[in-house]
């Protein structure tokens, strides 16, 4: 928000702690209307703020195994979600045929 005088003007990118927002002093407070607030906004993540990587990738790509499974009784199908899972097979060395 160039220039209202929230975030520093320097030839330096901000830091994430100078762009940071509080609801009701930066934005309620001037934007001329009461908007409708469902439910309570939820926090950020606190990985944002941490200098090591966020660990995304888990995040994004691992879908857990109750997520997994989805039952439609209207058209009686049952849905697996294999997106991203690999299965293999734990192979043993058998007596000979």
């Amino acid at each position: 928000m160039p220039g209202c005088g929230h975030v520093p003007m320097t030839d330096d990118p901000p830091l994430v702690a100078d762009v940071l927002l509080h609801l009701g002093k930066d934005v309620l407070a001037h934007i001329g209307f009461e908007p409708i607030i469902r439910g309570e906004p939820k926090l950020m993540d606190a990985r944002i703020f941490a200098a090591e990587p966020m660990g995304l990738k888990d995040d994004l790509l691992t879908v857990p195994l109750e997520a997994r499974f989805a039952y439609d009784a209207g058209r009686n199908m049952f849905f697996l979600n294999m997106e991203g899972m690999s299965l293999g097979s734990k192979v043993t060395q058998g007596p000979p045929c």
